[in-house]
């Protein structure tokens, strides 16, 4: 093999893999469009399927709520009027609650002082049978786990 054959040869090779190279990089950059395109897809599908259900829902809530707010029409059509406000008679019955409430309150708040302090009214007889404690001694107990001051 002459000089120049080896040369020309040598060349030939160079631009073989110079055009094998590029059509490496071709196939890549396509593949890498492909992997581009259907990860897109994949998203723009994936907000399609998230915008429907959350379309879905919205219309399932409304739904409900149109519903509830039917039953509670008919629920005050069948309820009956109250007076106007600043009516007479609504400010006496008004008054009137206030007043039955605060009574309440207070004999509630007496029954609480009742059960935490016993009176002697409703304090517990004591039996003659059973045996009764002595008093304590100081306000503390004899045996203490622990220290007490």
């Amino acid at each position: 093999m002459t000089p120049e054959e080896f040369e020309r040869i040598k060349e030939a090779e160079k631009a073989h893999l110079r055009k094998l190279k590029e059509l490496k990089q071709a196939v890549h950059q396509a593949e890498r469009k492909k992997r581009i395109s259907e990860t897109l897809s994949n998203m723009a599908g994936g907000a399609r399927d998230t915008l429907d259900e959350n379309e879905a829902l919205i219309e399932k809530l409304s739904f409900e709520a149109a519903r509830h707010e039917a039953r509670f029409d008919v629920a005050m059509e069948g309820s009956p009027e109250k007076p106007t406000a600043g009516a007479p008679n609504t400010e006496v019955q008004e008054e009137a609650l206030r007043q039955a409430r605060a009574r309440q309150l207070v004999e509630d708040m007496r029954r609480q002082v009742q059960v935490e302090q016993p009176t002697p009214e409703n304090a517990p007889v004591a039996d003659s049978k059973a045996p009764s404690l002595p008093p304590p001694t100081g306000g503390l107990p004899e045996k203490t786990i622990g220290r007490m001051k």
